[in-house]
């Protein structure tokens, strides 16, 4: 997995993540901060999101999907052709809704 500013991440134990450089150096390759009760604490991982500071799987980095993402994932937009788990269109339908409404839409 390569680190993209352009995704939304959050640590391996679930805290949220911002990002803010990818192209440091020297096994500090991505910058970002990682929200705690205490606020925002500056934070370094390597390129492929593992914590700089090995053994400490906890602060790893894990992509973060939405609701329509994993729709998209299983249902083809062109509900004319059977989508990747044979789901019926108003399936699809129905998870996409359900997903708008997880997502704040």
């Amino acid at each position: 997995m390569t680190i993209s500013k352009d995704k939304k991440y959050q640590t391996r134990d679930g805290r949220e993540v911002r990002i803010y450089a990818v192209d440091g150096r020297n096994g500090s390759d991505v910058h970002g901060a990682v929200y705690s009760a205490d606020g925002w604490t500056p934070a370094a991982w390597r390129e492929d999101g593992k914590y700089w500071a090995y053994k400490m799987e906890e602060y790893d980095l894990i992509e973060v999907h939405t609701a329509e993402d994993v729709v998209t994932a299983v249902c083809l937009k062109d509900e004319t052709r059977e989508n990747r788990l044979g789901l019926s269109s108003e399936i699809c339908q129905a998870l996409r809704d359900a997903g708008k409404m997880r997502d704040g839409e």
